[in-house]
């Protein structure tokens, strides 16, 4: 059972509210609800909570600090780049990728 399961069930939840510490999520899909748990559980003092990415109900989460930090890839940006510097390459400006 996941963590984020044993955090919904109401019979587990004492257990593991008091042994976790700290919960890192490694996408956005689920950071909203690990955020969502650990404010029912009213743990945010004590819980340090890691995200990926800078979607909305995260960077919500981490103003009111129940997400204590993130860490965005800007995907977009990422294949844009790789574009343009595929493009520029084709175009025969070598040094294209040391900007």
């Amino acid at each position: 059972m996941t963590t984020l399961r044993l955090l919904a069930n109401s019979s587990c939840r004492s257990q593991i509210a008091s042994d976790l510490s700290g919960y890192l999520c490694c996408d956005a899909s689920r950071s909203d609800r690990i955020a969502n748990a650990i404010k029912r559980l009213e743990r945010s003092a004590e819980v340090k909570v890691v995200s990926m990415d800078g979607i909305t109900p995260i960077l919500n989460a981490i103003k009111e600090g129940v997400i204590d930090a993130s860490s965005a890839t800007i995907p977009r940006m990422q294949g844009s780049m790789s574009v343009l510097i595929h493009v520029a390459g084709i175009a025969g400006h070598s040094d294209a990728s040391s900007d």
